[in-house]
């Protein structure tokens, strides 16, 4: 299970950056409990990351304590091409197996219809590339063989693609 943390509620010092403002930290556990467990131990503020939030940590494990709570007061909105248009088979089996039983205990499930975000994915490819240049200027294309084949490709796409707006 991975989560993805609010932007800033845990500390980017010392981890290599791919792209400073868009980077987050968070977790990968085999659990949504481990995953509040590792968040609590890792969130917070840090003198060494001014992007890190200020504000007290919540008690994260604390929904799980709420054993009064019913699943039937939860309602949940899913678009289901999101979890199966352009998806890899076993993920999406498995989103679309996790939405029926979370019905099954009775949550509500209301179908929308998120908008489309070509768009954005494109805007945010462009940018990040930009941001991953300038992030790794420092090291690239100076230790170039030390970059994966991926990373290193994409990386000189960009340069690429900003020699030729210069000329």
């Amino acid at each position: 299970m991975g989560l993805k943390p609010t932007w800033g509620r845990v500390s980017r010092y010392g981890v290599l950056a791919l792209a400073e403002s868009l980077d987050h930290v968070g977790p990968l556990t085999r659990s949504s409990a481990d995953a509040g467990i590792m968040l609590q131990a890792i969130a917070g503020p840090d003198r060494n990351d001014p992007t890190a939030l200020p504000a007290p940590v919540p008690e994260m494990l604390a929904p799980l304590d709420r054993r009064g709570e019913r699943i039937e007061s939860i309602r949940i909105g899913f678009d289901e091409r999101y979890a199966v248009q352009d998806v890899d088979a076993q993920v999406s089996t498995a989103v679309v197996a996790a939405v029926e039983v979370l019905e099954g205990l009775g949550a509500e499930i209301v179908e929308v219809r998120l908008p489309d975000v070509d768009e954005c994915v494109a805007a945010w490819t462009v940018l990040c590339t930009a941001k991953a240049v300038a992030a790794h200027r420092a090291t690239y294309p100076s230790r170039r063989d030390e970059y994966g084949p991926w990373f290193r490709g994409w990386l000189e796409a960009d340069a690429h693609a900003a020699l030729r707006n210069k000329q």
